[in-house]
């Protein structure tokens, strides 16, 4: 068990056929998880910070035909003393209409209630990382993270809203470009820990998607596909 972005991540694997379930609890929050060979993730709302998480799990194994109940156990990681500010991405444009070179973009959404900056935190994907700088987001307001030839208004793209905060990455060039057959990004702390991530769930390399992005569904569901459209859709630049 690990916590990612104010989720509860478990992984359950076994050497034969087995179905699983795991109860979690922290604090005064509990949350039941029916796992398969991969890992899922479920949020648990407000649980107190710095409490341990516990979870307990039992497994039904099928063998020659029959099933027979039997339980495990799970290893947790108490939740960090202090909570990250909750910064998501909420967008992610690989295949603009415009230069791939100038109009990507990824979109992060601050969810707190007073401004964040972005100062020593990384955006990152395959191919490397950048540092964010010293830019404050405001409350409920978004971010675009560009690269430094960005054009606001290139005649092909949606013009990002007033009030979007443009971040300006100069390793974000020629070499670094989005692949339009999905390509993962992670939005990481300065301590390394994951604040958001996009896991590039969906390809957009058909010439129908050009000018497309991808949007999250929600902004308070876990980092896994079902939070993302499947398919891409007219791009919402700080919308």
């Amino acid at each position: 068990m690990t916590l990612v972005e104010g989720c509860v991540q478990a992984e359950f694997a076994t050497d034969e056929s087995a179905w699983g379930q795991v109860i979690i609890t922290a604090g005064d929050q509990v949350a039941s998880l029916d796992l398969g060979a991969m890992g899922h993730q479920v949020r648990l709302a407000d649980a107190p910070s710095g409490s341990a998480g516990r979870c307990g799990c039992s497994g039904r194994r099928a063998r020659h035909g029959s099933s027979r109940q039997q339980r495990g156990f799970c290893r947790g990681r108490a939740a960090p003393a202090a909570q990250a500010a909750r910064l998501v991405i909420t967008e992610v444009l690989a295949n603009p209409a415009g230069s791939e070179y100038t109009q990507e973009f990824v979109e992060l959404e601050n969810l707190e209630a007073e401004p964040v900056s972005l100062a020593g935190m990384l955006i990152e994907d395959k191919t490397g990382s950048d540092v964010l700088p010293d830019v404050a987001v405001p409350a409920g307001g978004f971010a675009l993270i560009v690269a430094a030839s960005f054009v606001a208004d290139d005649g092909k793209d949606p013009v990002p809203r007033d009030g979007t905060v443009i971040v300006s990455v100069s390793g974000r060039n020629r070499s670094r470009c989005l692949s339009n057959s999905g390509e993962p990004v992670r939005l990481v702390s300065s301590d390394g820990a994951v604040v958001s991530q996009y896991g590039g769930w969906v390809d957009v390399s058909a010439t129908a998607w050009n000018g497309m992005s991808v949007h999250r569904i929600s902004v308070d569901a876990c980092d896994q596909p079902s939070a993302w459209t499947n398919s891409p859709e007219m791009p919402t630049p700080g919308w």
